[in-house]
């Protein structure tokens, strides 16, 4: 094959892994923020309704029990867990070797194509 590799390849190479790092450190960042203090649509509905309406609704849900706003959550997160190690592996940030690397992606792919099948089965 006649592949002709360019001076700037490398430098743009880490620039975008550096990017794609840093979208998946936001992505976790929110996930986790709306885990633990819940969506901004979640919360202004919870306004509306009043102290006693909340409590009849916290006493109904069991708390062992995941709701259906936080299982997906929780697989984001884990998704985006596991995708942050190829970009961090690449730069140095993560020490993982290639095992790691690739346990993880397949983690991630397996995880995010059950959404995929679920959807294409409807």
């Amino acid at each position: 094959m006649s592949i002709w590799i360019v001076p700037w390849y490398t430098p743009v190479l880490l620039e975008a892994n550096k990017f794609w790092f840093y979208a998946l450190c936001i992505s976790i960042f929110t996930t986790v923020w709306e885990l633990i203090f819940g969506s901004t649509a979640q919360n202004e509905s919870e306004k509306d309704n009043s102290d006693i309406d909340r409590r009849e609704e916290m006493v109904e849900r069991p708390s062992s029990k995941p709701s259906s706003v936080t299982a997906p959550l929780v697989k984001l997160l884990v998704i985006d867990g596991c995708d942050i190690f190829l970009p961090g592996s690449l730069l140095g940030w993560i020490p993982v070797r290639d095992l790691g690397v690739g346990m993880a992606m397949v983690v991630s792919t397996v995880m995010a194509s059950l959404d995929i099948w679920e959807e294409a089965q409807k």
